[in-house]
């Protein structure tokens, strides 16, 4: 088995690599060669629904799988929806100007980061469509 680093900076083992377009370049998505957990029934259900959802609600700029959503992460390891593990190589693209120290935002803050705190935007979570939705229906946008 061999661990390959791609260019959306997840790293993955496997022993026979997949190929995706990722903007208008390839990159090697390698899944662990152990099996996950038995995922849930629903896990199919809620990776349809948030690539569904983000469609609509989400300003299309990155080209992100359409079977990985991100559900938690611990560490330096992420889990999908099927709950398959990936090592988080990708750096964030942007940085929180929300200032700091605020009660409410620490709070939120604090009960978010025991479950996933960022991923690279090449590709989907569930909190980012839910924010996405609120904005959307919350303002001008539709």
């Amino acid at each position: 088995m061999k661990l390959q680093a791609s260019s959306s900076g997840v790293k993955h083992a496997r022993h026979a690599p997949a190929q995706r377009p990722l903007a208008g370049r390839r990159v090697s998505l390698r899944v662990s060669a152990t099996a996950a957990p038995a995922a849930p029934p629903a896990a199919a259900n809620i990776t349809k629904q948030v690539v569904s959802e983000e469609a609509q609600y989400v300003l299309q700029t990155y080209a992100r799988p359409a079977d990985i959503v991100f559900m938690r992460g611990k560490g330096s390891k992420l889990y999908d929806a099927n709950g398959k593990e990936y090592l988080d190589m990708a750096a964030g693209i942007a940085v929180n100007a929300l200032g700091h120290s605020d009660p409410t935002w620490y709070a939120a803050l604090s009960e978010q980061a025991q479950l996933l705190t960022h991923t690279s935007n090449l590709f989907h979570t569930q909190p980012q469509v839910e924010l996405a939705k609120r904005l959307v229906n919350n303002s001008f946008a539709d």
